[in-house]
């Protein structure tokens, strides 16, 4: 559906790749961030336990609201993995937790 506002149609395609690519980097340090709260252990356990799980639910506000703005463009937000995979600048290697102190 085209929208009503005044950004040109090859601004908005700008955008909405920008947005799409923002939105998979997020989705990214989400699920590495719900990694390390899985996996968490050692001395200050609790107290990055909460940290933690405070950090994922801003991230996941965040990206609904990423979303939602695309699909406010007319466009289509990436969903699968392997599309977030294929368009973000994070790291993929996993993480060791087992030797946290």
């Amino acid at each position: 559906m085209k929208q009503a506002i005044e950004i040109s149609d090859t601004d908005i395609e700008e955008i909405v790749a920008f947005l799409n690519t923002l939105l998979a980097n997020e989705y990214a340090l989400y699920t590495k961030t719900r990694n390390m709260h899985w996996n968490i252990n050692g001395l200050n356990f609790h107290k990055l336990y909460k940290f933690i799980k405070n950090q994922y639910k801003t991230l996941d506000i965040l990206i609904d609201d990423i979303a939602e703005r695309i699909r406010s463009l007319g466009h289509f937000a990436l969903g699968s993995l392997k599309d977030f995979l294929n368009v973000t600048h994070m790291e993929k290697e996993n993480h060791d937790f087992s030797n946290t102190k």
